[in-house]
């Protein structure tokens, strides 16, 4: 070995977190010391009781060790010899007719010393004892065991992160030094693993620098397996992973393009964009753009087309907007994107005007609402017909509902009648149920007050619509009772038995009562009818259905203060005026607290 390629055992080896070595000790690991020269001569002295060396040592290498713990400890011995060692100076040339040779001076030293032991206690003298008595490991192998371990724990840091090449010097030098060193066959071995798992990578590496992501993510898994701290393996990985996906969608939406599945196209590129938002890709642009624009297209002429839908459309026009390829391909594309946008706004403020009327509540401010989306279509479109129409009708049915609200029974039937007129359901068939309570709670105010040929009308016209509402059963059979008692009034028994002995046949009343005294009177009424007595069937019948408790189920609903009676009706298949009766109410149409309230609808056969 050259000269300059011998090793330094005097210092030990300390790697810094870069890899770079240094030769800074670590105070409080005190194996350094014995390879300090000005320590190894500090215990020479301290061996030879040469307790002013000793003390002059000391303080040379407190200052280039401050704090060191094994140092302060010498410090204490030696100062305490050193002052002995002054005083006995003193002493002997105080009485100069004596004369001490310098062996016997260093006997009496001992045995101050023993005595200053014995003063001092069992730990310090059972610590220069065994200094005095332990058999020394030569300098030089105590030296070479500090710098192995030091080296060992540098080899095995190195080999855990994946530094090859700093490994392998670490290890030539721990062979140099002990060819038999104990760890030295386990990381030899580690070394060699990692040299495989280096080729590896590196073939990894090439693989992907070649685009080959799939061939490359294997290897990586394996290392990444084997080796979790090695170098960027797990970036690595996660990138071959990113790159594949991205490989895959960018398939995909080609694909896609090609069979004009524009919904598709958008969300391929899309997610492309959040794995990769710098990826350069020949075409995309494009692509991306002719999609945004026939997806708005499709969503434009789907009368299906939710709020949702619009709100999806008006962000693809906004990244449109953004991609719009300047080249004269795209001329005629450019210039309908504004008519684009018109449409877009035009039939979101439609779908939300609709939802707002078809909203069950008939909350007065949602209504109006929908009047102010409706007036800003027409503004966008003033030429629509169609739009105007719209808003006509919603203006006639917001009309219809305020006076409804006051009972101002006259004008709410007029303008739903023109509703209905066109539509029938419209507002999701809310108009139809609000004019079948019109028409029922002006029937029977004109009852209550004696005009029954207006209140007979009046229930006429509610049972024809009742018909058309086969889903509440309450319906038809209210009006079908009342009209038996209208026609009574008007002394028309007959038509009164045959409207009560419908009702009871249509919604089987006997099979649904659970009162048998009530049972009893409508077979009683019945006998009578059938023997032509029809003013005391009537008579029975009228009594019976004074009481028709046992006909109804009662639920409790919660309700909050501005809903709408006819709303609550509707929901719950029931009527405007069997609420009112079950709970007191007065006939206010809209709730001005928060409250539970009765709804009763009619029994179902089991």
């Amino acid at each position: 070995m050259a000269e300059s390629e011998k090793i330094n055992v005097s210092k030990p080896i300390v790697f810094s977190t870069d890899g770079e070595s240094g030769n800074t000790p670590v105070p409080g690991e005190t194996d350094y010391l014995l390879l300090d020269n000005d320590y190894k001569k500090l215990m020479a002295a301290y061996q030879q009781a040469e307790w002013e060396t000793c003390s002059h040592i000391l303080g040379a290498l407190l200052r280039k060790y401050p704090g060191e713990p094994k140092l302060l400890e010498l410090k204490e011995d030696i100062d305490i010899q050193y002052s002995i060692f002054s005083k006995a100076q003193v002493d002997s040339r105080e009485k100069a007719g004596i004369f001490i040779t310098p062996r016997m001076r260093n006997i009496l030293i001992g045995v101050l010393v023993v005595a200053v032991l014995g003063f001092a206690g069992v730990k310090w003298g059972g610590k220069v004892y065994q200094a005095l008595t332990t058999p020394r490991v030569s300098e030089e192998q105590a030296q070479n065991r500090v710098l192995l371990e030091t080296l060992e724990s540098q080899a095995r840091a190195l080999i855990e992160v994946g530094k090859v090449d700093e490994s392998r010097m670490v290890l030539d030098r721990i062979r140099t030094i002990d060819p038999e060193y104990k760890a030295l066959p386990e990381l030899t071995a580690a070394l060699d693993n990692l040299a495989l798992i280096d080729a590896n990578y590196d073939i990894a590496m090439n693989l992907i620098a070649e685009g080959r992501y799939r061939e490359a993510l294997p290897i990586l898994e394996k290392i990444k397996k084997e080796s979790p701290l090695y170098k960027d393996v797990n970036y690595q990985f996660d990138l071959a992973n990113k790159r594949i996906k991205v490989d895959e969608l960018l398939a995909q939406a080609t694909s896609a393009y090609q069979n004009q599945q524009w919904a598709t196209v958008i969300s391929c590129y899309e997610q492309v964009f959040q794995l990769e938002p710098n990826i350069e890709w020949e075409g995309m642009e494009e692509q991306l753009f002719v999609s945004y624009y026939n997806q708005i297209e499709i969503i434009l002429n789907n009368p299906q087309a939710t709020i949702s839908d619009i709100d999806k459309a008006e962000e693809y026009y906004n990244k449109a907007v953004a991609l719009v390829p300047q080249n004269k391909a795209f001329t005629n594309e450019r210039q309908n994107l504004q008519k684009i946008m018109r449409d877009l706004l035009v039939v979101k403020y439609q779908k939300t005007a609709r939802m707002f009327i078809n909203d069950p509540n008939l909350d007065s401010d949602t209504l109006l609402k929908a009047l102010t989306y409706l007036r800003k279509v027409s503004s966008i479109q003033p030429d629509n017909q169609a739009a105007s129409a719209e808003l006509n009708r919603a203006q006639i049915y917001i009309d219809g509902v305020q006076a409804f609200n006051k009972r101002d029974w006259d004008t709410a039937i007029s303008k739903f009648q023109r509703i209905i007129s066109f539509d029938k359901n419209y507002a999701g068939g809310m108009v139809r149920h609000l004019l079948y309570e019109a028409y029922m709670l002006r029937g029977h105010r004109y009852y209550s007050v004696g005009y029954y040929s207006y209140a007979r009308s009046d229930f006429e016209a509610a049972e024809i619509l009742a018909w058309e509402q086969t889903e509440n059963s309450m319906q038809l059979f209210q009006v079908q009772i009342l009209l038996g008692y209208t026609l009574g009034y008007l002394s028309k028994y007959e038509e009164a038995v045959s409207y009560f002995e419908y009702a009871i046949q249509k919604f089987n009343v006997r099979g649904i009562s659970d009162d048998a005294n009530f049972v009893a009177t409508l077979d009683a009424a019945q006998r009578l009818a059938a023997r032509n007595k029809f003013y005391d069937a009537y008579t029975l019948y009228a009594e019976a259905f004074k009481k028709p408790a046992s006909l109804y189920v009662i639920r409790t609903v919660s309700a909050k203060a501005g809903q709408n009676l006819a709303s609550i009706a509707k929901l719950n298949l029931s009527t405007i005026r069997a609420i009112l009766e079950v709970n007191s109410l007065s006939d206010s149409m809209v709730l001005k607290s928060d409250q539970e309230l009765k709804v009763p609808t009619l029994r179902q056969v089991p």
